[in-house]
């Protein structure tokens, strides 16, 4: 039982990182204003979208000079899914680690 406890949170850390990745690259590229019509933008902004769906319209994007934007609807992504998976994690830990055996008092 331990080792699949640590297997199912080694998953939900990568998980978390890999969206960590694409949301941090997403706000980093449009507050730097890159081309969407450049392959790997566009490859970015199509992944990365499904994951800011949920959380669009909550706030609006600051347009910034020429083509920079602040992603308010990524941060606002990336703040609620690190705290979805630390949530997930510590209810896997709290169900299924061993109690720890009470210290006898001498």
């Amino acid at each position: 039982m331990e080792n699949t406890r640590l297997i199912v949170i080694r998953i939900l850390n990568t998980i978390g990182f890999l969206i960590g990745i694409l949301i941090g690259l997403r706000i980093i590229l449009r507050f730097f204003g890159a081309s969407s019509s450049a392959p790997f933008v566009s490859w970015l902004y199509s992944v990365s979208e499904g994951l800011i769906i949920p959380f669009r319209g909550i706030f609006n994007d600051i347009n910034l000079q020429g083509n920079s934007v602040l992603d308010i609807s990524a941060i606002v992504a990336a703040v609620a899914y690190i705290i979805l998976i630390s949530i997930t994690i510590s209810i896997i830990n709290s169900i299924t680690r061993p109690a720890r055996p009470d210290h006898a008092h001498v």
